[in-house]
């Protein structure tokens, strides 16, 4: 008997975005964006069903994940 809770899911996203003029009403912009910046990976779900499985890992949080661009404005 009592109370269960899942640990706090904390994250940092991080974006960096440098543009350019082309013209009056034209920008070109290159971006960089980092997910998960640290790295964690606590569990997102759990199995609370009694039984062999009970308080299993049913999804973690994804690795870091980075990703690059650019973007037209006009």
């Amino acid at each position: 008997m009592g109370r269960r809770r899942m640990d706090d899911v904390t994250l940092a996203d991080v974006r960096a975005e440098k543009g350019f003029a082309l013209g009056p009403n034209r920008r070109l912009a290159g971006f960089v964006d980092i997910f998960n910046l640290f790295n964690a990976n606590p569990e997102q779900n759990i199995n609370w069903s009694s039984g062999t499985s009970f308080l299993r890992p049913l999804s973690i949080v994804p690795p870091r994940l980075v990703r690059v661009g650019a973007k037209v404005e006009w």
